[in-house]
């Protein structure tokens, strides 16, 4: 997780250990939370849900849409702010 996603504040809430981060990723999956993607500078958004995480932990497997144009735009950005927001906050640039 990077810190320039943070708001005011938040610093002291941002996790930077892998072991939480991967933590909190597989609770994600394993409770098929949905989780909201932004790119394009929020141009574009979607709903999905992480449907795998690699055994090597360093890559992440979303749900795409049946829109290709979509996918292909996603998959083209070099940048994806992927959040979950019901209590509790969860946020970060993959």
């Amino acid at each position: 997780m990077t810190t320039d996603i943070a708001q005011p504040g938040e610093e002291d809430f941002i996790v930077r250990h892998d072991l939480q981060v991967l933590q909190i990723l597989k609770a994600l999956k394993d409770e098929e939370n949905d989780l909201k993607v932004s790119f394009n500078h929020a141009e574009d958004d979607y709903l999905t849900r992480i449907i795998h995480i690699a055994a090597d932990h360093q890559h992440l497997y979303l749900d795409i849409t049946i829109d290709e144009a979509f996918n292909k735009r996603m998959a083209a950005s070099p940048e994806l702010l992927i959040h979950k927001d019901n209590g509790i906050r969860i946020k970060w640039k993959a």
